[in-house]
């Protein structure tokens, strides 16, 4: 049954596509699926936390640029940094390793003071490429396809974040792969800025592989736009849509 067909888009072809891709994934994994609903995400971090005090490690190559974006708009990196416990070593580098709740409330107080609703699509924008990944930006690299590197990602995103859930979702006729990109601490209003940069940064990722080859057709977002929708066209290039049931990119099955 098809429970979310209730938030369908006007567009009819792309509405029974997004519901389509919503259903398959509830009957292949409905746990999993309920994981993704706004209301029932806030309750994982609780769960997963018990595991350990550092699962939600992030690599800090995800704050480079930071530093220069912040100083482009008058704004003070360091103290940005310091007011969520960042230290910075030798050089105004950040150190090594942060978390995924420090990262998500440095984007979010950034976009605060600096008055930039935009401050994670920047950020994003300004990192453009695929150093980024590390790791596993290298298996992808040597994928024998970009779906293949994708599906490499699902089965192993704990080595980015172990607070971060990486889904793929393939609608009832196989036309379109949703991936989506689900961040399991902090709450859904904090998660905004954060959710906004890693579409983007898997977005631009995903041309910088491929040498321009393979691009998300479509960005799902489960907030409303907090910029005007003109913003997000120019950064993704692609149909963006809001307050849907994932957060994440919808690809071609060739790609």
């Amino acid at each position: 049954m098809r429970r979310m067909c209730g938030l369908m888009l006007g567009n009819g072809k792309r509405a029974v596509m997004q519901c389509a891709i919503v259903d398959d994934a509830m009957r292949g994994d409905s746990k999993r699926m309920s994981a993704v609903h706004k209301g029932e995400a806030d309750q994982l971090p609780s769960l997963m936390e018990r595991s350990g005090k550092t699962f939600d490690v992030l690599n800090a190559r995800v704050l480079s640029g930071f530093v220069h974006l912040c100083l482009a708009r008058g704004g003070d990196p360091i103290a940005l940094l310091a007011d969520v416990g960042i230290c910075v070593q030798e050089g105004d580098q950040p150190v090594s390793a942060i978390t995924y709740r420090q990262f998500m409330q440095l984007l979010s107080n950034a976009a605060t003071v600096l008055n930039c609703p935009d401050f994670g699509m920047c950020l994003a924008f300004e990192q453009a490429g695929t150093e980024l990944y590390g790791p596993l930006g290298s298996v992808m690299r040597h994928s024998r396809t970009f779906g293949a590197a994708l599906n490499y990602v699902t089965r192993h995103s704990s080595i980015h974040s172990g607070a971060a859930r990486i889904s793929k979702f393939v609608s009832a006729n196989a036309r379109d792969i949703a991936f989506s990109h689900e961040i399991m601490v902090g709450a859904f209003e904090e998660q905004v800025q954060a959710i906004e940069y890693v579409l983007l940064a898997g977005h631009l990722g995903a041309r910088a592989l491929t040498s321009g080859k393979v691009k998300g057709r479509t960005a799902l977002f489960r907030h409303q736009a907090i910029s005007p929708l003109a913003v997000y066209h120019r950064y993704f290039r692609c149909e963006v849509e809001f307050d849907r049931q994932i957060n994440g990119l919808i690809f071609s099955p060739t790609d």
